[in-house]
């Protein structure tokens, strides 16, 4: 008989899951290592095996921000006042840590810490100089959430809190104003908690508590946020309840969003990927919620003015999509969200000036056991913060280009991607002149059922002067066509011709390119386990597809596939992957043939190629992304062949694709590679010029990174790069600011 879990029972898995037992933290700063960045990106801390939660103070009375992060131990670290921070001060805990809440309990002006824990709470005690007294435990149960408030009015905070696995109450400690707490007490609350916090919803001068919680304990009935009004002698009201739009209500937040004097409240909707926010009427009760999309499985959320414009703004760190959002508030309830990149598995967030500028920067964690739990400082850039933008586009997406397709001067991004029900689209996301990007443009595509890719070419193929696109999409019964998509100049397209292509299986890339000298642009996809090329009319158009060998079978199917001249004659040449071992390359002729295949055995297993001159000599060489941890470099004699490939390790994993660009500036060739595993890394290995390459210096990308193109995104002229997964992540190059 299966068995079923309830809405509680499974809450408190994943909190017990991602927060479970974490070791030590050591902060070590990128930015110490030898290698230069090349991208903007977050300075990263090691942090054990992930932050069950954090918390920004200053501890030590320096005027300078600090952290207090919890896991296995509770950690201290302090802060330069700079962005950078100390080596953590460790102390032990009686058990796992799953939240934290900042407070002085003592009224001595210095800020205390309580840590709940698996055991129950622990109150740490500051002594004035940023070191603790040992913690007094209260054995209260499993504590997964804390606030701090004075719910009593007598001037002493107190603490509020959900033991974890608890039905239908939370509890408080009434604090004694000298650091300890009477016994706990329960507030009974409809459903079963997932999240509180307070805050005067009434406007009567005492503190009122906000619940979220699951409205039946055994099943997904929905989630909802209670309102209890505080009576101001550590009694509520009966609660007053509000659908949230989706199931698994976390972590609520409180601020006035629409400047109206009332105090609203946000909450996280990990369930539909959302944050609900509810405007306050000033009595104690809330307008129906509003939902806001975000990325992919929020965790937590916090209030903060991003962008100094005395408007309260919402950071939400994500889970599945590893990145920060950040949703700056239009002060009327209205929000426009962001997302930077910043390593996988987050959960736990923290705001504060840590540089001393008057803007709000951002510390995120990871949970990841394989990521190492590293920790992740985000410098706010008057609303922007230092780390690669995440742009959503689909559920899958598979190829990526670049160029201009609204005629404005700077490169946009163009994607192919695979919507719900195997739907083929093309998605633009048009250049705002400064490195971001606006809202994707989608383009439904004619699909083939149950069809995969789609792989995309682009150039001018009717001459209009507007960028066109070519998608290539398989159906699962190995059928093949390509679609071609005539710009309109302004990121638009008009559905043009469709034409079949022999069956084959596997990846179905496409190339553009003049192949016959007549001055319009041909297409070469693979078909068929070979290859098949369509001569362009330079109206749209383009004759029909013919079969030409490029090295494949139907056991050794052709995978990647890159154009350019490598033997100096002027004619465009072919060099492909040929499954699983084997790199072909295919001299053209100029008239749209191709001569005899000359393969290359590559044992690490090729997986994608790029045509560029590595060696400064004049001549393509080929680098090749590896499956086996490696890529390779086939340096080119300028007759069409190569010399025998030279191997370079590039971390621990394989690598699904690599672009080639000058990132550093330094006149010499440098490759970036996409790491195929988790956790994925975007990898630069700079050139010296010679064909010869130095070690790796790696990015944190999102774990479903597939592919990525390099092209200036900015009038610097220095290379960015779009990495494509379940987003579209941008990393712009340190050139541009």
């Amino acid at each position: 008989m299966p068995t079923t879990t309830s809405p509680l029972a499974e809450a408190s898995l994943r909190n017990l899951t991602r927060k479970a037992s974490l070791s030590w933290l050591v902060i070590a700063l990128v930015s110490c290592c030898a290698a230069a960045s090349d991208f903007v990106a977050p300075k990263t801390f090691v942090a054990g095996e992930g932050a069950a939660a954090m918390a920004a103070a200053d501890f030590n009375g320096d005027g300078k921000l600090d952290l207090v992060v919890v896991n296995a131990s509770l950690n201290i670290i302090f802060g330069n006042g700079n962005g950078t921070f100390q080596a953590p001060v460790t102390y032990s805990l009686n058990s796992t840590a799953l939240a934290v809440a900042v407070g002085d309990f003592n009224q001595d002006g210095h800020p205390d810490i309580a840590v709940g824990t698996n055991l129950g709470i622990g109150v740490f005690i500051n002594t004035g100089t940023g070191t603790f007294k040992p913690p007094v435990y209260y054995a209260v149960g499993a504590t997964s959430m804390i606030a701090v408030g004075d719910i009593n009015g007598d001037r002493h905070q107190d603490l509020l809190f959900e033991p974890n696995g608890e039905d239908e109450q939370v509890y408080y400690m009434l604090g004694n104003g000298d650091g300890t707490f009477n016994p706990a007490a329960t507030i009974s609350v409809p459903g079963c908690p997932t999240g509180l916090t307070t805050g005067d919803f009434n406007n009567d001068g005492k503190l009122d508590l906000a619940v979220a919680n699951a409205i039946n304990c055994d099943n997904n009935d929905g989630y909802q946020i209670s309102i209890l009004k505080g009576n101001g002698d550590g009694t509520f009201q009966t609660a007053l309840n509000y659908p949230t739009t989706g199931l698994y209500a976390l972590n609520p937040a409180v601020a006035d969003f629409n400047k109206d004097g009332n105090l609203d409240l946000a909450v996280v909707i990990n369930g539909s990927n959302a944050v609900d926010v509810f405007l306050g009427n000033g009595d104690g009760t809330l307008q129906p919620a509003k939902s806001i999309a975000v990325d992919g499985s929020p965790e937590n959320l916090l209030i903060a003015d991003f962008n100094g414009d005395g408007k309260p703004d919402i950071a939400v760190a994500h889970w599945n999509d590893g990145d920060v959002g950040v949703l700056l508030g239009n002060g009327l309830g209205g929000f426009v969200p962001s997302y930077y990149q910043a390593g996988s598995f987050l959960v736990a967030l923290a705001a504060g000036d840590f540089r001393g500028t008057g803007q709000q920067d951002l510390v995120t964690d990871s949970a990841s056991y394989t990521d190492g739990g590293n920790l992740y400082y985000l410098a706010n850039q008057g609303g922007t913060f230092h780390s690669a933008v995440d742009y959503y586009t689909a559920l899958n997406s598979f190829s990526i280009s670049v160029g201009d397709f609204n005629s404005d001067g700077f490169n946009d991004i163009v994607e192919g991607q695979t919507v719900l029900g195997s739907n083929v689209a093309v998605a633009v996301l048009l250049n705002n002149g400064k490195g971001g990007f606006k809202h994707p443009i989608i383009t439904k595509v004619p699909s083939l059922n149950n069809s995969n890719g789609p792989y995309i070419a682009t150039g001018d193929f009717n001459k209009d002067g507007k960028l066109d696109v070519a998608v290539v999409e398989r159906a699962a019964d190995g059928s093949e066509n390509v679609t071609i998509l005539l710009g309109k100049g302004d990121g638009t397209f008009t559905i043009g011709a469709n034409y079949d292509l022999a069956s084959g299986y596997g990846a179905a890339p496409i190339v553009a390119g003049d192949f016959n000298h007549d001055g319009n642009i041909d297409l070469i996809a693979i078909c068929a386990y070979q290859a098949c090329i369509l001569l362009g009319n330079g109206d749209g158009t383009f004759k029909p597809p013919v079969t030409f060998n490029i090295g494949g079978s139907y056991y050794n199917p052709p995978t990647a596939l890159v154009a350019g001249d490598v033997n100096h004659d002027n004619n465009l040449d072919l060099a492909a992957v040929i499954y699983s071992e084997t790199i072909a390359v295919v001299l053209g002729n100029g008239d749209g043939t191709f001569q005899t295949p000359s393969t290359y055995t590559d044992k690490q297993g090729p997986m994608a190629l790029v045509l560029a001159d590595f060696n400064k000599d004049g001549i393509l060489d080929l680098g090749v992304a590896d499956e086996n941890t490696y890529f390779g470099i086939l340096l080119g004699n300028g007759d069409g062949t190569f010399k025998p490939e030279k191997h370079y390790p590039a971390g621990g994993s394989g690598v699904n694709s690599l672009v080639a660009a000058d990132f550093d500036g330094d006149g010499n060739l440098d490759i970036g590679l996409v790491e195929s595993a988790f956790p994925c890394n975007f990898l630069v290995v700079h050139g010296k010029g010679d064909g010869t390459f130095k070690p790796p210096v790696s990015y944190s990308i999102p774990y479903d990174a597939i592919t990525s193109a390099a092209a200036a995104f900015t009038n610097s002229g220095a290379p960015d790069v779009a990495i494509v997964g379940l987003d579209v992540s941008v990393y712009l190059n340190v050139r541009d600011f």
